[in-house]
């Protein structure tokens, strides 16, 4: 292969393993802990804004009011007609009528409700009624169990009568939408259980960032170009290469050593130069290391070092004269510059760039 046409061209092999994986997960799992960290605060705060709404639901004086009818429709279920009736302009007047003759409010829309439906599988129906105030609950449920029995016989002939008169117990409406209620001597309790922070709504909200972080560092292992392994550079059947070194690491010089033979092997040139944009303290003792993982692999790989190429056209010119392969390294994004300028050298000289190495 012509080195110089194999320059920047390259995009990498698409290379998985579990080693690649591992390394990712490591790399990136400061910020799965942050986003986890998000979400659950974010449950958190859900559950004590939650908490906070049902403290002024509880502050309320709400009450309830169950009575329990009986009204002869041949078995058929009429809960939605009588539900239409309680709502009805007919029912509402006579309600309001009653409420203001007995020195209560009109009903209200957002305080007040009343409902009707169907008790098992038996013509008995539950009357419940909603509002503020023991007294005028009461009021509210007793009106509303005499009209619904006057109108449905009235309207529709059907004959009924009241099986227990309403009985009244406390309730409050929790911030889920729950309705939780209490006997009438029995104090309002909010309380924060396991069940709070376990809502379908949060465990999505934990289970999406958990999710996206997956995701992320599943993309970055898609994208991630390093070898990680001495299996992987043997997958590897064109150049450049592109491995990460780290100072001082044995593992990191030893599967740059692999990498070098590999490059030997594959261009049938033995020398090879290491080359950084400016001096560096870690190319050092990448270089070091480097060459002594090459004695204990006796390879015949000739390494040979040069720093400082902002610089140094004249040195690369006789690097590639001798027949060098250059291994590009990058030792960090601050030095983005400087790697420019080393690579428009790179191009002065007409070197053959085989890839970077990708320093920590």
């Amino acid at each position: 292969m012509n080195q110089a046409s194999s320059t920047n061209e390259w995009k990498g092999e698409m290379l998985i393993s579990t080693r690649k994986i591992w390394c990712n997960i490591k790399k990136y799992l400061l910020l799965g802990v942050v986003v986890m960290a998000v979400c659950i605060g974010l449950a958190v705060l859900m559950t004590i804004r939650e908490y906070r709404a049902d403290l002024a639901s509880a502050a309320l004086e709400t009450y309830q009011g169950e009575a329990l009818v009986y009204i002869d429709s041949a078995d058929e279920d009429y809960s939605d007609a009588y539900m239409a009736l309680l709502y009805s302009e007919r029912i509402r007047n006579q309600v309001d009528q009653a409420l203001l003759e007995n020195g209560f409010e009109k009903f209200n829309k957002e305080l007040d409700t009343a409902n009707v439906d169907m008790k098992g599988t038996s013509m008995c129906y539950r009357v419940i009624v909603r509002s503020l105030g023991l007294e005028r609950t009461r009021f509210l449920a007793k009106t509303y169990t005499e009209l619904l029995l006057q109108e449905t016989k009235s309207i529709m002939g059907l004959k009924g009568r009241i099986i227990d008169d309403p009985v009244m117990t406390t309730y409050l409406t929790k911030a889920n939408g729950g309705v939780e209620i209490f006997e009438l001597d029995e104090p309002k309790k909010v309380t924060i259980s396991l069940g709070s922070f376990l809502s379908w709504k949060k465990i999505m909200l934990v289970g999406a960032g958990f999710f996206l972080w997956c995701a992320f560092v599943v993309a970055r292992v898609f994208y991630d170009s390093t070898l990680h392994s001495r299996e992987e550079i043997d997958q590897v059947s064109i150049v450049p290469y592109f491995c990460e070194v780290r100072k001082g690491k044995q593992e990191s010089c030893a599967l740059l050593a692999a990498l070098l033979d590999g490059v030997s092997e594959r261009t049938e040139n033995g020398s090879i130069l290491l080359a950084a944009p400016k001096t560096s303290k870690l190319l050092t003792a990448v270089f070091e290391g480097t060459k002594k993982a090459l004695e204990e692999r006796n390879a015949k790989v000739k390494l040979s070092m040069a720093e400082d190429l902002v610089g140094s056209a004249d040195a690369l010119d006789a690097a590639r004269a001798a027949g060098a392969v250059f291994l590009f390294v990058t030792l960090d994004q601050d030095s983005a510059g400087d790697t420019h300028q080393a690579f428009a050298n790179l191009s002065v000289v007409g070197a053959g760039m085989y890839g970077y190495i990708v320093g920590r």
